[in-house]
């Protein structure tokens, strides 16, 4: 994919305000292949991919196939003690509800199964362009861009894995038939997702909002009085609540929001704390419990020779979350008047901070 970086002066294309820095800029002309990046924090302003119908086309159908697939065979299969088990991902919302976690069975079967399975159905519909009422493509639209993100297919497959490592300290664990069909899943549906870009699928939705009036190239949309929808990228006057596109609500500025954002993350440092201290799991084995916490459980993997798991457990368990802290807090610290306010370090920080919010 070729980069074109968005310049602040250009006289071509159609205005854009940057989803998280907030500039304005102009779209240059993309030829496929190609994608537009802010000129200020990089950021990705538009891509048009090569053939932008058929492979989140070809990605989705895969992947929902796949998911077909590895909800009809065995998942894992366990050794322990002469005994031999099975297990499905469809029988797995059945035992938890049997141990009484049904509030954990029911986000299982919301977050890993329906909600990927829903979004990609959204998209294959909106991206062929399926005749269907208006209206109804407008929803399905607002759905499919605020559900994607919560689709936690692949947080679950790292879970497994981690279990896998947990539980061969007591006998065989073996790999399922859909095991295989499941990791495909993961994999095509992130590709199918990759491979649409937000404004270009809201330009087959509804046609693009004429500009209220005319950006001043490299400025703040906020010190111009407009705001760009967060669901359609629509550019808005500052006080317009309601999005005209994309009927979806939003403001500029949410009150006392730097306050809010101090508050929780002040509580997150303190319940961080005590999370990474305190036994997150408890091992039952011969009558004998065996508490361990994050930090000895990134050990036991180390010491075990499951380097690739016990890195991903550390990043994803303390490295991002204590450096998202450490961005949040300091963005919060300089936008409260109290930092030096210096470009270089403000935008650093923020492309930092949006990297790990996104997962790294």
């Amino acid at each position: 994919m070729n980069i074109t970086r968005c310049e602040q002066h250009s006289d071509a294309g159609t205005w854009v305000l940057c989803p998280q820095c907030d500039l304005a800029c102009r779209l240059p002309v993309l030829s496929r292949g190609k994608k537009a990046v802010c000129p200020r924090c990089h950021s990705t302003l538009s891509m048009r991919w090569p053939d932008p119908r058929v492979r989140p086309t070809v990605y989705g159908i895969s992947a929902l196939f796949m998911l077909v697939l590895a909800n009809l065979f065995p998942f894992i299969s366990m050794h322990v003690a002469g005994i031999n088990s099975e297990i499905s991902l469809t029988r797995i919302p059945d035992i938890m509800v049997s141990d009484d976690f049904s509030a954990l069975a029911f986000l299982f079967l919301m977050l890993v199964q329906v909600i990927p399975a829903c979004c990609l159905v959204i998209l294959l519909l909106l991206v062929n362009r399926i005749k269907m009422p208006h209206s109804l493509r407008v929803v399905l639209g607002r759905i499919f861009f605020h559900l994607r993100n919560w689709g936690m297919a692949e947080i679950f497959m790292a879970g497994v894995l981690v279990s896998f490592v947990k539980l061969m300290a007591y006998g065989e664990i073996g790999l399922g038939i859909s095991f295989w069909p499941w990791c495909l899943f993961c994999i095509l549906q992130l590709r199918a997702f990759q491979c649409v870009d937000k404004r270009q699928l809201w330009l087959h939705i509804q046609p693009e909002l004429p500009v209220f009036k005319t950006p001043v190239a490299g400025v703040s949309g906020l010190a111009q009085g407009m705001r760009a929808c967060p669901c359609c990228t629509a550019i808005l006057p500052v006080d317009q609540r309601t999005c005209p596109r994309c009927f979806t609500r939003g403001e500029a500025r949410k009150k006392q929001s730097l306050q809010w954002t101090m508050a929780l993350l002040i509580t997150s440092v303190m319940l961080y704390v005590p999370a990474n201290i305190m036994p997150i799991m408890v091992t039952s084995a011969l009558g004998s419990t065996y508490p361990s916490n994050i930090m000895a459980g990134v050990v036991l993997l180390w010491s075990d020779g499951s380097y690739p798991v016990a890195m991903v457990i550390f990043i994803a368990s303390i490295m991002v979350p204590t450096l998202k802290i450490l961005a949040i807090g300091w963005l919060s610290w300089n936008a409260s008047g109290r930092g030096d306010g210096t470009m270089k370090r403000c935008t650093w920080f923020m492309m930092l901070s949006n990297s790990l919010v996104a997962g790294l």
